[in-house]
C-alpha cells in the first residue's frame, strides 16, 4: 500500500511514547507524541515522510511520498 498526500499534524515531542493522540478540528489537523526529542532536528526525521511547511513549529504538514 502506497501512501500519497498531505496531512497537517501538532507534534508533541519527547514524549514517553509514539502514537496519534486524537484529531484537532479547531486547526483541522491530527495531534501526535513522539519520542523523539525537540532538539538538533531529531523529531522532524522520517524516510517516506517530507515536512513540506512547519519544520521549527508544533504544527507541521506532511508528504507522503
Amino acid at each position: 500500500m502506497k501512501l500519497e498526500g498531505r496531512v497537517d499534524i501538532i507534534v508533541a515531542a519527547g514524549s514517553g511514547e509514539n502514537e496519534i493522540v486524537g484529531f484537532d478540528p479547531a486547526k483541522n489537523a491530527y495531534r501526535v507524541k513522539i519520542k523523539a526529542p525537540a532538539q538538533d532536528n531529531k523529531a522532524n526525521i522520517g524516510k517516506k515522510v517530507r515536512i513540506i511547511r512547519g519544520l521549527k513549529s508544533k504544527l507541521k504538514t506532511l508528504s507522503f511520498e
